[in-house]
């Protein structure tokens, strides 16, 4: 009978063991799995944490209908340039939208902005 060796720490599996089984321990086959699953999903996950976090600077301003922000002040809050949603169009111009803040480019040189809180607009 051929030896089998856990996909995940290189142990050698009891021979009385599944014929399937694949991994010495359950922490192995979860590590293992975590490990794949992160490699997958990683590039997703770390946007998804960007958004999410550009999303808690943005509420900073939550009490603000419209205000004027600069792209520095946005940035010494912990907003990254880098998570920015798909742009859209309105009757206002190009935005980011953030849920229920939206955050209108001024001129081309992407470094003002006009923030808007749609739920009190």
């Amino acid at each position: 009978m051929k030896t089998k060796i856990c996909r995940n720490c290189a142990i050698e599996i009891p021979d009385g063991s599944s014929a399937k089984r694949a991994f010495c321990c359950d922490k192995c086959r979860n590590d293992y799995n975590i490990l794949r699953r992160n490699e997958r999903d990683g590039k997703f996950l770390n946007f998804l944490n960007g958004l999410s976090n550009n999303y808690k600077v943005l509420r900073i301003w939550e009490k603000n209908p419209e205000l004027s922000v600069t792209l520095l002040q946005l940035i010494d809050n912990g907003f990254s340039i880098e998570y920015l949603p798909e742009s859209r169009i309105d009757k206002y111009g190009k935005y980011y939208c953030f849920g229920d803040f939206h955050l209108y480019e001024i001129g081309t040189d992407f470094s003002n902005f006009i923030f808007r809180n749609t739920k009190l607009a």
